[in-house]
């Protein structure tokens, strides 16, 4: 937790993409994406209701695209 903060954080759901395994995530600075990489893909998701926006695939891969 930050230093001065009271505010706590909950795990409520747990997500996959292509069977992939999660690696590095990240929240936008107004917390309103949350940004997973799944292998060579990024994906933007609204942490609120777990939909995903967006799908970002390195150049170098197409495993990713639908």
């Amino acid at each position: 937790m930050f230093a001065g903060s009271n505010t706590k954080w909950t795990c409520e759901s747990v997500g996959f993409y292509r069977d992939l395994a999660a690696g590095s995530v990240e929240f936008s600075d107004d917390g309103s994406l949350l940004a997973v990489m799944f292998g060579p893909c990024i994906t933007l998701w609204e942490p609120d209701n777990n939909l995903l926006r967006h799908t970002l695939v390195s150049n170098t891969s197409s495993h990713c695209v639908k």
